[in-house]
């Protein structure tokens, strides 16, 4: 219950910090075209945000219990609503109006809800989480700063990557929207192979939290290991996907002549910065499992906002790289987070007193 009361206040937070930029995004310097149906977008996106992070928390108990198949079935059963909905709502089939981009985001919405909701059934129905689900006021409040002073830090993690790349799309937006539609597609695919590995480093900080708790150096080290390893390899085949399929998969999105080129681009240095993103986003998940933070934090807003924006910038602007400039800036900002961070756990790892 404090963790969802901690999800509750920091989604209706997020609701309001992003409704204020979506308000503000006429001076945001795009393509008037992508402004007027951007902002009405970007408020429903902002909403479904609030029962995300409700999900997100009701999650992190079942996996923390190693039940993690109830919310990969509803993650999935979610997906194919999310699709099923955006072909309805976006093309205007059926009884469903045509709402085009609009629809897209209602689409999401009822999905995250829909995700919240299923989610939250199983769980109650569980008599294994029921004593964590009948805390007593008082507790809650103390324990509520608890999970807030190591959640923020975990929370600001995300924040400073995901806030990077929102930036990159307001960069790559100056060069034109056939620039920042390629930039879109190519993330969309990056990101999908992001949440494979960010599935690994969750496993990976589940067991290395678990041998913390057991006290074993050595088991603490293989379970990060093995969860590095499993992500570089995933991450590796997701890249030799990019790098050979990569018309083919951006002709899954569009045939348009002034977009395909640029994404294609995109996609291949995407799969250079695939192995980069793969260790990164495991070792923050098995350092999490260590409850060690604050450093990593710090480490993250260095790499993406010290290192990956101001080379992003200088190459797609001074060097007049463009979306592709952008790109190279991220690849060496994940390349920082990548290198600093798994340094980090291995120093921890040899210093830890129990």
């Amino acid at each position: 219950r404090s963790v969802q009361r901690v999800a509750l206040i920091l989604g209706v937070v997020t609701f309001a910090l992003t409704s204020i930029i979506a308000y503000f995004f006429d001076h945001f310097g795009q393509d008037p075209e992508v402004t007027v149906l951007a902002k009405p977008f970007a408020y429903i996106i902002a909403a479904s945000v609030v029962p995300l992070f409700l999900f997100i928390a009701i999650r992190q108990l079942s996996d923390g219990f190693g039940r993690t198949r109830v919310a990969m079935f509803v993650t999935l059963s979610a997906l194919l609503l999310n699709i099923i909905l955006n072909y309805f709502l976006i093309n205007g089939i059926w009884i469903f109006p045509r709402l085009e981009l609009l629809g897209s985001g209602i689409a999401t919405f009822i999905s995250r809800s829909y995700m919240l909701f299923a989610l939250w059934f199983a769980v109650r129905r569980n008599p294994e989480f029921a004593p964590y689900l009948k805390q007593k006021l008082s507790k809650q409040a103390d324990l509520s700063r608890r999970i807030l002073k190591i959640g923020l830090p975990a929370g600001l993690q995300g924040f400073f990557e995901v806030a990077v790349f929102a930036a990159a799309v307001v960069i790559i937006g100056w060069n034109g929207k056939f620039q920042q539609a390629a930039h879109m597609i190519a993330i969309n695919m990056c990101s999908i192979t992001y949440m494979m590995a960010s599935g690994i480093a969750a496993a990976g900080g589940i067991r290395v939290g678990h041998f913390w708790g057991l006290r074993d150096r050595q088991l603490m080290r293989l379970s990060g290991n093995t969860a590095l390893y499993l992500a570089s390899g995933f991450m590796f085949l997701a890249a030799m996907l990019f790098f050979l399929l990569n018309k083919q998969l951006v002709g899954l999105y569009t045939t348009d002549p002034n977009v395909v080129p640029i994404a294609v681009e995109l996609l291949i240095i995407g799969g250079i910065f695939q192995l980069s993103d793969g260790l990164q986003v495991t070792a923050l998940g098995i350092l999490r499992g260590i409850a060690d933070v604050n450093v990593p934090t710090v480490i993250t807003l260095f790499a993406y906002w010290g290192v990956g924006l101001p080379v992003g910038y200088l190459l797609g602007f001074t060097f007049d790289m463009k979306a592709a400039g952008v790109w190279l800036g991220l690849t060496a900002g994940l390349t920082a987070s990548a290198v600093l961070l798994n340094v980090r756990f291995y120093r921890l790892i040899r210093r830890l007193r129990f």
